[in-house]
């Protein structure tokens, strides 16, 4: 499910920004050169000056603790889910799951995502020091301390940033859209100012990222949300509830709202106390002639001097371009991956949002659970086996197009589940998981929509890990242009479905499937050109090339990618079997709920077995 308490977005869609993720590679270090060599006033090296390698396995092992903490963030995040959906609305989800997540997404992403980014290039950072005469002090030579400085002056920008778009956001909100409620516009204050004090510890994240000091972040992450989930489920178990055991709008999206504000308080103390701690203890750093800087006064802001001319700078020019350069970018990626919200926001009441936000929640986990590791272990394999030519390049080729057309039917077998049992058992799942107050409103029609879109984003996901993998910068920017035309027709489609058609949020589903179909098309297209055009040209023999073109056809073709009729056939009946179950019984009371259940488990079981012994050659293929 969602974000109700998910941990604040840096990304779009996902959960994760793109800068935490290369965070888990390897990144360009720099031990420092010794006291010797850098003399008091010697220039300071460039921002992407080139640095030592950094251990593999302190990267390997921070990228461990990473996964650890998305799974440790993952799991609190739908504890608490589960246990607030039976205190809350549809309402307070729809305006804490959608509005507000949109709110934080936009000034997060845009406030630090770009600099993030730049700041990756820096190389690191040695603070071992030099002991003082006196023995008090940790002395940082002059070239490092001046890396050290403007690396701290550029991460203290999101900050400033943040504090514009939010005093913008609620400008507008009090000029141009009329508040909800009376309490509106104190929400969009506080998750603006919880925005704000998140950024403000990004000095401090961006010191702990260039030491690699990955279990730093796991431990206050991990923390924050720890202290997240207390605080909504305190507020909300505290909180007047109504005959229904449900809390009231006001009451359920403040208990958010402060639980918001408590992590962003929690991320900032803790990146405080441990930079404070490092510089400071056991003995605190200053930098080399500059005595009146110790300590924790190292990561305040402050001008730099370059002693042969005198000029004052606060950030390195090559990081402004950069950072330049990823905002564009950020802009468009933020706009394509938070479109649903977006159309979400604009066009449907805060109850049906809360519908969508709730079906969008648990379906992602289709995606993460099963789709991202096909997805991820498809892109290595395929670059790999077909990333260059060599003696067994055609027998490649053919290995490469049949586990291809394997997967893509995998994912079709996958996406039948979901679209004939997925929805006619989309009212008791959101029942038993959510309660009355969902499965009563239009989540179970949403989700079973949803059901349908499932598949596309299966077989979308592998086309674009095989396109990924292979494709040129040329291509790549086309695909670009390609994503900005599926947006905005998903915006058309999605706008007509609500505002013509009345669908709600079953609209931005079809919109969604629109997109996810255009996206296949596009990649589909690269493959087919790839296997039967591009990649035929490695293979010098004229003869054996005619061969293994009419062979890779085949192996692509339509009809030995889609299952058999037998297959199709028992699965339209699975289908109609259900939907007779779900129109008959329901799920109204415990006894109907079990009969239902039980119907699904025994047709489900007849189902998978005709389908394994149609598609034995397919279980041999996955092996």
């Amino acid at each position: 499910m969602s974000s109700v308490a998910s941990s604040p977005p840096a990304k779009g869609r996902s959960t994760q920004s793109s800068s935490d993720a290369s965070a888990a590679r390897t990144v360009p270090a720099a031990a420092g050169a010794p006291p010797s060599a850098e003399k008091a006033g010697s220039p300071s090296p460039p921002l992407a000056a080139t640095a030592n390698s950094v251990d593999a396995s302190t990267t390997l092992a921070g990228g461990v603790q990473l996964v650890l903490l998305q799974v440790w963030s993952r799991l609190a995040t739908f504890v608490l889910n589960q246990l607030a959906l039976r205190f809350i609305t549809r309402e307070v989800l729809g305006i804490v799951a959608l509005e507000m997540e949109l709110l934080m997404s936009t000034i997060l992403f845009l406030s630090r995502e770009c600099i993030r980014m730049a700041l990756l290039r820096v190389p690191k950072i040695d603070l071992s020091g030099v002991p003082s005469r006196d023995g008090k002090f940790l002395i940082i030579p002059r070239a490092r301390y001046e890396l050290l400085q403007k690396m701290v002056n550029f991460a203290y920008v999101p900050a400033a940033i943040g504090a514009v778009l939010s005093v913008g956001i609620i400008t507008l909100f009090d000029l141009y859209r009329p508040l909800k409620e009376q309490f509106y516009g104190q929400i969009v204050l506080i998750f603006c100012l919880a925005s704000v004090v998140e950024l403000v510890a990004e000095p401090m994240y961006v010191l702990a990222l260039n030491g690699l000091k990955f279990s730093v972040r796991v431990r206050i992450e991990g923390a924050a949300v720890f202290v997240k989930c207390v605080v909504a489920l305190a507020v909300l178990y505290n909180s007047d509830r109504g005959n229904d055991g449900r809390v009231s709008l006001e009451g359920g999206v403040f208990a958010f709202a402060w639980a918001q504000l408590s992590y962003g308080a929690c991320i900032t103390w803790g990146y405080v106390f441990h930079t404070w701690l490092s510089f400071s203890f056991p003995k605190p750093f200053i930098p080399e002639k500059r005595p009146d800087i110790k300590g924790f006064e190292l990561v305040l802001p402050r001008e730099i001097t370059d002693p042969s001319t005198k000029a004052v700078s606060y950030f390195a020019p090559d990081s402004l371009s950069l950072a330049w350069t990823f905002a564009k970018q950020g802009l468009l990626k933020h706009l394509l991956t938070e479109g649903d919200k977006i159309l979400s926001v604009s066009l449907i009441t805060s109850a049906m949002q809360g519908d969508y936000a709730l079906v969008e929640k648990y379906g992602s986990l289709v995606a993460r659970i099963i789709f991202q590791p096909i997805e991820e272990t498809g892109r290595i394999y395929f670059s790999k086996v077909l990333g260059s030519a060599d003696d067994s390049y055609s027998e490649n080729l053919r290995s490469a197009a049949k586990a291809l057309g394997v997967i893509i039917r995998l994912h079709i077998l996958v996406g039948l589940v979901f679209v004939c049992f997925g929805s006619n058992y989309a009212g008791l799942f959101i029942d038993i998981l959510a309660g009355r107050e969902f499965s009563l409103g239009t989540a179970p029609f949403v989700l079973a929509t949803y059901c349908f879109y499932v598949p596309l984003m299966g077989i979308n996901g592998i086309t674009e890990a095989f396109f990924q993998g292979l494709a040129d910068e040329q291509l790549v920017m086309k695909q670009s242009y390609w994503m900005i035309a599926c947006w905005v027709i998903f915006l058309a489609i999605g706008g007509l479905s609500i505002s013509v058609f009345k669908l709600a949020a079953i609209g931005i589903v079809l919109a969604n499937s629109f997109n996810m179909a255009m996206r296949i098309s596009f990649s589909w297209n690269f493959v087919r050109n790839f296997f039967l055009e591009k990649a035929l040209e490695k293979v010098k023999d004229s003869t054996a090339k005619s061969s293994l073109r009419k062979e890779l056809a085949v192996t692509l073709s339509v009809r030995e990618i889609l299952p058999p009729v037998a297959v199709w056939a028992v699965f339209g009946l699975a289908w109609a079997a259900t939907f007779a179950s779900d129109r008959l019984l329901g799920w109204g009371t415990n006894r109907n709920k079990l009969l239902h259940l039980a119907t699904g488990v025994v047709v489900f079981a007849v189902t998978a077995a005709i389908a394994f012994l149609n598609e034995k050659s397919t279980v041999r293929n996955l092996k």
